[in-house]
């Protein structure tokens, strides 16, 4: 090889090019590049998004019951202290107005009621995380009933 300088254009594989300078022959050669490392990935499934959300879901929700428990005050057994209870009321009409935010009835000051989330019955503890106001009707209506809600958003035993 001479070492002449010359390009070549549209050489297909196995292609022979004549240098200008020595006029020695090359054989022009192929070769595929390397495959991509990282291919386009393909869209996922149905059920694995469905899957990666409720494994996000369950993991936010034991991070929630975590935190709840660390940083929720406890006040012993039986009924909530008096200062929290006048203290819930007056949040409640300060955010709220004087409505049962269950039945959306609008109660006079002393009708609202601060009762437990998850029922002492049911093992409910007498805390700030499972503390919620409503009227004494909707009260007295739920009774010791919890749904599976009811022990996502409360706190007991």
């Amino acid at each position: 090889m001479c070492g002449a300088a010359f390009s070549v254009v549209n050489a297909l594989h196995g292609s022979v090019v004549q240098c200008p300078g020595c006029y020695q022959t090359l054989t022009i050669l192929f070769i595929p590049p390397f495959p991509n490392p990282h291919p386009i990935a393909q869209t996922p499934g149905f059920g694995e998004v469905v899957a990666k959300i409720l494994g996000y879901a369950a993991l936010g929700f034991v991070v929630y019951k975590g935190l709840q428990a660390t940083l929720d005050e406890d006040f012993g057994e039986g009924e909530f202290p008096q200062w929290f209870r006048d203290e819930m009321r007056e949040d409640h009409i300060a955010s709220y107005g004087s409505r049962c935010p269950h039945c959306a009835k609008r109660v006079q000051y002393t009708e609202l009621t601060i009762d437990h989330i998850v029922a002492l019955r049911n093992g409910g503890l007498t805390s700030r995380a499972n503390a919620e106001i409503m009227c004494r009707r909707c009260n007295s209506r739920k009774g010791a009933r919890n749904s599976i809600f009811d022990y996502a958003r409360g706190r007991s035993n």
